[in-house]
Formats: C-alpha cells, structure tokens, sequence
C-alpha cells in the first residue's frame, strides 16, 4: 500500500464547461430550503462521479445545506461530515431521512390542535366571530 494519495484528474474539460456544470436550480426536496452559499448539485454530482468509486469516504467539513451528502448517498460512497452550525445538522439529517407522509401529517395535525385555539382566541370580534383578515384603511383598521 502507498502512502501517496493519487486523485484522478482526467476530466474532459468539454464537458465540464458544457451541461454538467451548468445549474438548473434546486428541484423536489433540495429546493424545499433557501441556505446561504447552497451550491449547485450538478457539480457536486460531477465531482464525485469523477473523483470516487463505491465505498469511497468522503469528507465535507462545511455541511451547509446537505446536498454533497445526499448526492455522496445516492453514489453509494460514506459521508462524514460536519459543520459549526446546527441548523447544518439538523438540515441534512432531514435531507437523508426525510419523514414519510403519515408521520408529518400527524405532527402538523398535532400542532394545529395545540395551537388553533390560542391563535383564534386573538382574532375574535366582539360578536364571537374569528377575523380572517384586517386591513389598513388610513389610519384605522377595517
């Protein structure tokens, strides 16, 4: 075994300017989140359909939004990674193992129990009906 590490850098620089590299914006569930500096993912998935085999370990030490890590998961390589914000962590273990339907349309349910009551109770007019909507004519509230 070598002690040097070797990184192919055969690319076809063609393709690199052509369609991989160019973005199409984030679709589906990587669209769901806005997340400052998400990079796109075709070249992420460029990156890592060059430069990894299955089993592969890669690392990202800025985990940001999670994309790297799904795409690192859909090319059958191991992921580590870690980031200083927890909003990070949290993203990507979303991203990885999304809820499925029945669960989230449970705790959605849940929480408009626990919160219609105390919302509406601030919306009620005097005549015991709840207000949908105010609006701003001059200086008053109709």
């Amino acid at each position: 075994m070598s002690d040097n590490l070797q990184i192919p850098l055969n690319f076809d620089e063609k393709n690199i300017l052509d369609r991989q590299l160019s973005p199409d914006g984030y679709k589906g569930f990587a669209g769901f989140h806005k997340y400052w500096g998400k990079k796109p993912i075709e070249v992420w998935r460029y990156l890592i359909e060059k430069l990894t085999v299955p089993n592969d370990i890669v690392l990202d030490p800025f985990l940001g939004s999670g994309l790297l890590a799904k795409e690192c998961v859909n090319h059958n390589c191991k992921f580590i990674g870690f980031d200083v914000n927890p909003i990070s962590i949290e993203l990507t273990k979303l991203f990885l193992s999304p809820p499925n339907y029945i669960d989230l349309a449970k705790a959605i349910f849940g929480m408009e129990m626990d919160i219609r009551l105390p919302i509406n109770s601030m919306y009620k007019l005097s005549d015991g009906t709840i207000a949908t909507h105010f609006l701003w004519d001059n200086d008053r509230i109709t």
